[in-house]
């Protein structure tokens, strides 16, 4: 894991999003990973096409997704998952996304 990498529990990306209503959470898994458990307030952004959907100019970026384009838009650390699971590229997964009244 490299310093830009962090490693964070089901629970923390919770109480983060609980707490914090600019929080992006950008979620790279499949169409078919998404469909079976949708993290809320997440935009969905397939692994093979963050580099392209994150060089958008903002007016495209915020036509598909339907947000502001954030600031820098950091590439480094954004894929939660290179599995069928939600979770990280060390194969600690956390489910098929957060529980709904949860």
């Amino acid at each position: 894991m490299t310093n830009a990498e962090k490693v964070i529990s089901y629970n923390d990306l919770k109480a983060l999003l609980e707490k914090s209503s600019s929080l992006l959470v950008i979620d790279v898994r499949s169409k078919e990973e998404v469909d079976k458990g949708h993290i809320p307030g997440s935009i969905h952004m397939p692994v093979d096409t963050v580099e392209s959907d994150m060089a958008l100019d903002p007016s495209a970026f915020q036509a598909k997704f339907g947000i502001q384009k954030p600031p820098g838009c950091p590439r480094t650390g954004l894929p939660l998952s290179d599995g069928p699971s939600w979770g990280n590229s060390h194969g600690e997964g956390m489910g098929p996304g957060i529980p709904e009244g949860t």
